[in-house]
């Protein structure tokens, strides 16, 4: 058990050195950052969009089974 937790915490630490150097170099990069936050910021306004759209209708479904569920319970306690 020891040998195999030597080797993780080696592998975990060579992890962090790759990522903190990545993330260095990513953010020096301003016009990458500008860039990927232009795109999220349109995914993110699609996706609030669409979520928008159907969550009216998935609400109502989800209603609809939770009142079958809850009535169909109290019926079958009021028979007993």
């Amino acid at each position: 058990m020891r040998k195999v937790s030597k080797k993780f915490v080696g592998t975990m630490v060579a992890s962090l050195v790759v990522v903190s150097t990545c993330i260095s170099i990513f953010a020096e990069d301003s016009d990458t950052v500008t860039a990927m936050g232009t795109a999220m910021s349109g995914v993110k306004s699609d996706g609030i969009s669409a979520l928008s759209t159907v969550a009216p209708y998935g609400i109502a479904i989800m209603g609809a089974f939770l009142i079958w569920k809850l009535g169909v319970k109290f019926f079958k306690s009021l028979a007993k």
